[in-house]
């Protein structure tokens, strides 16, 4: 996908745009003080009789603002949200060892009021599922996504909606490390753009045991692979140099998409 794709676009009364982004199919129109959004995924499917249309829903969403504005933004972003990545190629890092894997996940839309710089949605460029990672009693919900790791950085992915997301990981525990699933907080990655593609910062996990957890940090700047990527967008939340958290294991009730 081309930076091309995104930006200011200025609506004139009742007008109607489609943008597709991915498997993301977006339109907007404007209506006075408001903009009106609606979003279908490809392999979406609405039932005949669910409730959404019971009630007579067409599936639009309407974000009214204080004065009427002629122009919406549209942002790649990384959302907030958690996402617990499981891996087609599933391995072991032993004892003491260390690998870099290079992850391809959806990219975000944010929609903006270019005038007030408020945000109406936050939009994924595909269908992910979601879940809950943690113990019974103590987590967060999250999106689940499978993918390829990558052990350099992959392909460029044409006419796709995806950001590269680097991940150091070290085994410092007392025995093998089954990499299974990896669980990402993506509220604190930063997105960066280099080499007609987008990238995150680096994720660097130390596993000291199921028990114990892993160290966390997050570079903030730009991967090796990438040196010269120029900033896009910040974190959502910036974290301390390093903290504690599981990362490996704990994810429960795989759920429907988003």
């Amino acid at each position: 996908m081309t930076r091309e794709a995104w930006g200011d676009t200025a609506l004139k009364e009742g007008e109607e745009r489609e943008f597709q982004f991915g498997s993301l199919a977006l339109t907007v129109r404007r209506e006075g003080r408001e903009f009106r959004t609606r979003r279908t995924l490809a392999g979406e499917e609405r039932a005949v009789a669910s409730p959404s249309l019971l009630r007579g829903d067409d599936g639009w969403k309407r974000w009214v603002f204080a004065k009427a504005s002629k122009t919406m933004r549209l942002s790649p972003r990384v959302d907030a949200r958690s996402i617990v990545v499981a891996p087609r190629d599933q391995f072991h890092l032993m004892r003491g060892a260390e690998a870099t894997v290079f992850v391809v996940l959806p990219l975000w839309v944010g929609i903006e009021d270019a005038a007030s710089g408020q945000t109406m949605a936050t939009l994924p460029t595909r269908s992910m599922g979601r879940g809950w990672f943690g113990s019974r009693t103590m987590g967060e919900v999250c999106f689940w996504h499978q993918s390829r790791f990558f052990h350099e950085p992959p392909p460029r992915q044409e006419g796709g909606a995806s950001v590269i997301c680097t991940i150091h990981i070290a085994n410092d525990s007392k025995g093998d490390l089954p990499v299974e699933k990896v669980c990402l907080r993506m509220r604190h990655f930063s997105l960066f753009w280099a080499d007609g593609r987008y990238w995150t910062d680096e994720a660097r996990l130390r596993f000291e045991g199921k028990d114990e957890g892993s160290e966390i940090s997050y570079t903030g700047h730009p991967p090796p692979e990438a040196p010269l990527a120029e900033l896009v967008r910040g974190p959502h939340e910036r974290p301390g140099s390093v903290f504690s958290a599981k990362a490996f294991f704990n994810l429960f009730s795989i759920g429907g998409d988003q």
